[in-house]
């Protein structure tokens, strides 16, 4: 096949070459293209008369220490890296264990959505969550079984609409973490390690440290992402982003949820609904509420 003329509709540090129409070189590496669907921001690549288009996006993402930013490109279930400094691409294939490897994707409720873990907090847990919350005050994890929070393992944005992040802990603890600008619309890197909670910024820059007296305690309940189990009332969550998510028990990982959309193909599993898959258990995590998560890409 002779090569055709190609134009880059976007400057990138990529090398195209024509032999394959549907196929974009970089070094030794290639991406397929289509022109199905035209996603705003994209890569948009022409090829003759053809243009084909792949979802792209840019937000931090370390590889090493030299690695800060990148150019993200998302096509076909894949997710690619290319840095601003080389034409390297860096391949995730998200059909295999490094599925969670992109910061970037998130998986978002409109208040009515929630999952239930499955796990039973205890005073051996720790969680470690990428977040934003978008305006409205709500629990961003958490169950308990009483008021003065007993049993309680969970982190509350916005308590009593105010602007502040409220980390809860059996029994009748809170710390609560009150900034000088709003909470609302940034990302927040959240470790609660037992009866420590860490803030961070989308940059690990460490925020906050707060600590409650040790105790000893096993939640009878389960432990609700995007909301809260209220001693047997769930409260799910408006407008709360989740990119990542930890959970260990006695120092072991027991869930790493990242979020997947719907139709998409682990190995033999066709995903059902736009939810969390867990990396440890190989298992799809769905909505346990009404209506659908927002699957999306920053």
């Amino acid at each position: 096949m002779s090569k055709m003329p190609i134009i880059m509709l976007l400057m990138m540090p990529f090398i195209a070459l024509g032999a394959h129409e549907h196929i974009l070189h970089v070094g030794n590496d290639f991406l397929y293209l289509n022109s199905e669907k035209n996603t705003i921001p994209s890569l948009n690549v022409k090829i003759g008369d053809n243009v084909f288009f792949a979802n792209m996006s840019t937000c931090p993402f370390k590889i090493n220490s030299d690695s800060e930013r990148e150019l993200h490109v998302s096509y076909e279930n894949k997710e690619y890296y290319v840095f601003d400094d080389t034409s390297d691409l860096y391949e995730f294939d998200e059909n295999a264990n490094l599925i969670g490897a992109n910061p970037c994707l998130y998986l978002e409720s409109t208040g009515t959505q929630y999952i239930d873990t499955g796990f039973m907090p205890n005073n051996n847990t720790r969680i470690i969550i990428s977040c934003l919350v978008g305006g409205d005050a709500g629990w961003l994890f958490g169950t308990r079984t009483g008021l003065w929070n007993i049993n309680s393992f969970s982190v509350l944005f916005g308590a009593g609409n105010g602007n502040n992040i409220r980390s809860d802990y059996h029994p009748n603890c809170e710390k609560s973490y009150v900034p000088n600008q709003s909470i609302y619309n940034k990302k927040f890197i959240i470790d609660k390690n037992m009866n420590i909670t860490d803030i961070y910024d989308e940059n690990v820059i460490l925020l906050f440290n707060a600590v409650c007296p040790s105790a000893v305690f096993q939640s009878p309940k389960t432990l609700i992402l995007f909301g809260l189990d209220n001693m047997g009332t769930i409260v799910p969550s408006p407008k709360l982003k989740v990119y990542s998510f930890w959970l260990y028990d006695n120092g072991n990982l027991v869930r790493h949820f990242v979020p997947v959309p719907a139709g998409m193909v682990i190995g033999d599993y066709v995903v059902p609904s736009n939810g969390m898959w867990d990396i440890v258990e190989q298992k799809f995590y769905g909505n346990s509420g009404t209506g659908n998560f927002i699957y999306g890409i920053d």
